[in-house]
């Protein structure tokens, strides 16, 4: 047996995790409420939102600059993937066409059909 003793330790936890929650006494278990929500969004300056309509327009204002930069700029990313590889392109619009056909590529296997549609 090679565990360590806070491995034992972290699996041991886990388990009476898993125990407590198919109990159902696990705290973990109920999903959030509105007012739990609430409770989180707040502004940049620590404030409660008004309403869903502020939450909703700052995440605008903001999840662009902190999303990825290949949502951002979708000319640009797909400049760069061209200088790259000039092919990717071809081959993923293939792909994704045999995908929505149920033709998918799967563990060295080019064509596993999953149906019509794809079941």
């Amino acid at each position: 047996m090679d565990r360590s003793l806070a491995e034992l330790g972290d699996r041991a936890l886990q388990a009476g995790r898993a125990a407590m929650e198919r109990a159902g006494l696990s705290s973990d278990m109920a999903a959030p409420t509105a007012t739990d929500w609430r409770a989180e969004l707040r502004h940049g300056n620590g404030q409660p939102f008004a309403d869903a309509a502020a939450a909703l327009g700052e995440f605008r204002a903001k999840a662009p600059a902190r999303f990825f930069a290949g949502t951002a700029d979708i000319a640009a990313t797909l400049a760069a993937i061209r200088a790259v590889d000039p092919g990717a392109e071809s081959r993923t619009i293939e792909l994704a066409g045999a995908a929505a056909g149920g033709q998918h590529r799967l563990l060295g296997y080019d064509a596993l059909d999953y149906g019509t549609p794809p079941d």
